[in-house]
């Protein structure tokens, strides 16, 4: 099993984007939201193909660093396939592409509307495009609530035997006199505890704290528990981090710390 990472240094928060089809008021704009809510996403004006128009891009300004890319509370459909490519020129004039992920499987599960893209090393760029492919979605428009691209913290030892996947379910339970009993389905997130025992206190100061400090600003947490997975989509969660005790000593020279947190998906 690979090493955790999370990220939590999301490009598309701070760049401009655009896109080749979207309908007023569902602008790739919004993908600068934190809502995980199709009703304040990004949505195609009927556009089911890259060349179509399902496509996004975004300029990051300057050049920076991209590891992790994401798409959150989609529509897609198991047959959907993305395109993710950084580069560091323009787009339309000269590009010179730094890394290409090729046209593959978005690897979207039925029920979970998610697809996650991890690179084994960090890639340059300015310009980042995101093309999506789903010509047989039933919907005729491609809806993308949330989305991540940026780094990634990799810590140097995984979680512990103490991390657990919890899913919460809401639901709404009546029963009645006579004993039956009626269910009411209203929401089921998947969340994760995560329990760290062996954080380099290097790690501490230049990772995570600033992870815990954007957390605690509402902003959306990328983590995914094993890059290396097969299930790399239905694993991974992207929403809010809450930090559940105290940062503890493992060492009394101070040199490892321990770390509980729990991580919701932004439904």
């Amino acid at each position: 099993m690979a090493i955790c990472v999370f990220g939590f240094e999301n490009r598309i928060l701070s760049s401009t984007i655009a896109a080749g089809s979207e309908v007023s008021g569902l602008s790739s704009g919004n993908l600068q939201g934190q809502q995980g809510n199709a009703a304040t996403g990004w949505r195609t004006a009927g556009a089911i193909t890259s060349a179509a128009g399902a496509w996004f891009t975004l300029d990051a300004g300057a050049t920076t660093t991209f590891r992790a890319f994401g798409l959150f509370r989609t529509n897609l459909t198991a047959a959907a396939t993305v395109r993710w490519r950084v580069h560091s020129s323009p787009i339309a004039a000269g590009t010179v592409t730094t890394y290409d992920s090729g046209t593959v499987s978005a690897g979207v599960v039925a029920g979970y509307g998610q697809s996650v893209r991890y690179n084994a090393a960090d890639v340059s760029g300015r310009y980042l495009r995101c093309d999506i492919d789903d010509p047989t979605n039933p919907d005729g428009f491609i809806s993308v609530a949330l989305a991540y691209a940026g780094p990634v913290w990799q810590p140097s030892v995984s979680f512990s035997q103490d991390t657990a996947l919890a899913p919460v379910r809401g639901i709404d339970t009546t029963q009645t006199q006579s004993g039956a009993t009626y269910v009411s389905a209203r929401y089921y997130q998947r969340t994760w505890t995560i329990a760290h025992d062996a954080v380099k206190t290097a790690d501490l100061w230049a990772k995570l704290m600033p992870l815990d400090r954007v957390a605690a600003d509402g902003t959306n947490i990328l983590f995914v528990p094993d890059p290396a997975s097969t299930t790399i989509a239905q694993e991974s969660v992207f929403g809010l981090l809450d930090t559940v005790s105290d940062i503890g000593f493992r060492t009394l020279a101070g040199d490892w710390r321990t770390w509980r947190a729990r991580i919701a998906e932004r439904i």
